[in-house]
């Protein structure tokens, strides 16, 4: 089936020429739920939480299940010094936790500092000093935004993950937070590379669930913690790491430029990196009980839901997907017998070799 490009003009430039464009290439029986604003304007728009208050809106299509891309952020940051910076195909960094290195005890006395130190710059000391000096720029640069348009929000967390090691082919899933239920989470993305970040994403949770609520007696899950549908729904609907790269939902793919900025919460908008090298990412943590009015948490959404069905309101049913049923009853492709399924946290560097040979691949 063809997909249908669209172009977002937001990425910035060098000054010169004109900004790189993101690319999404559209699925026809997807929603297009991308949308963008320009900082500058919602720095501009009154912050009184009102409808003409811009952070509200984009805070509003962040709920309302929509990719939103953030123009002229302006996240400063020494590209070519971080291009050089070569971080071990492990677990630990393929998600690393940035506040490592943001902590105020210095290197001589912070023993995880000069772990990294050793790990990443062979105990060279000027050479962390000035990725130090990195980390704090951008993580200052993200926090900077997502402050700004979460003002009508309590944070509770405002973690940023680093994901410098090049990623090949995600399976395609919905994040997965233990204890998701208890707080809402925002996640933005900062393209710290020079080449784009490629993504694929599927029909969005508030269309999913009703419409395999029956087929997947997804009405089990109601008085279970909110991962166990969503792990269950990534499972039974998309696969496992096993069958990545040959999932059966449509997708949109979106070519996300260097310097691109966007929030998405993969709770709720499918998702999968098909390439990418760096990119830093928020973790933040909302307080589910001073929510405003605007805002429902996906908890309560899911609630909603339940108690519908429970009430006898008719499930959508898997045919309002246009007949994409769920193709892995059983939770997903088994490895060969004999070979265990890989543990990802334990086996990541071991995973990653695996697909660089020189040879021909088949995974």
């Amino acid at each position: 089936m063809e997909l249908t490009p669209r172009a977002l003009t937001f990425a910035p430039g060098d000054g010169q020429s004109p900004p790189p464009m993101t690319q999404v290439y559209l699925h026809p029986d997807i929603a297009d739920y991308f949308v963008e604003y320009d900082f500058g304007e919602v720095l501009r728009s009154p912050a009184d939480g009102g409808p003409g208050d811009l952070r509200r809106k984009v805070m509003e299509d962040y709920v309302g299940e929509k990719c939103i891309l953030l123009r002229n952020v302006g996240i400063d940051y020494d590209r070519a010094f971080l291009s050089g910076v070569s971080f071990p195909p492990t677990w630990y960094f393929k998600k690393f936790p940035s506040k490592v290195v943001e902590r105020d005890k210095p290197l001589d006395r912070n023993p995880l500092k000069q772990e990294l130190c050793r790990d990443l710059f062979g105990g060279d000391k000027g050479l962390f000093h000035r990725f130090e000096g990195e980390v704090r720029a951008v993580n200052a640069g993200i926090r900077r935004v997502l402050d700004e348009l979460l003002r009508h929000h309590r944070i509770e967390a405002s973690d940023i993950i680093w994901r410098h090691t090049e990623t090949r082919v995600e399976n395609l899933h919905f994040d997965i937070d233990q204890d998701s239920g208890a707080f809402e989470s925002v996640r933005l993305y900062l393209n710290m590379d020079d080449i784009p970040r490629i993504w694929h994403t599927s029909h969005e949770l508030s269309r999913i669930l009703p419409a395999y609520y029956d087929e997947l007696e997804l009405g089990a899950f109601a008085s279970q913690p909110l991962e166990k549908l969503l792990q269950t729904l990534s499972l039974r609907l998309f696969g496992n790491w096993m069958s990545r790269g040959r999932e059966q939902f449509p997708r949109h793919m979106v070519l996300f430029e260097p310097g691109d900025v966007w929030i998405c919460d993969g709770r709720t908008v499918p998702h999968q990196v098909i390439y990418g090298r760096r990119v830093a990412s928020s973790f933040y943590r909302l307080d589910s009980a001073a929510l405003p009015a605007w805002h429902p948490s996906l908890k309560s959404k899911v609630d909603a839901v339940h108690d519908a069905h429970v009430a006898g309101a008719p499930a959508a049913g898997p045919e309002t997907l246009k007949g994409y049923v769920y193709p892995f009853a059983a939770g997903g492709p088994k490895p060969p017998p004999g070979v265990r399924h890989p543990d990802l946290k334990k086996d990541w560097d071991k995973l990653y070799e695996e697909s660089l040979q020189p040879k021909l691949v088949r995974l």
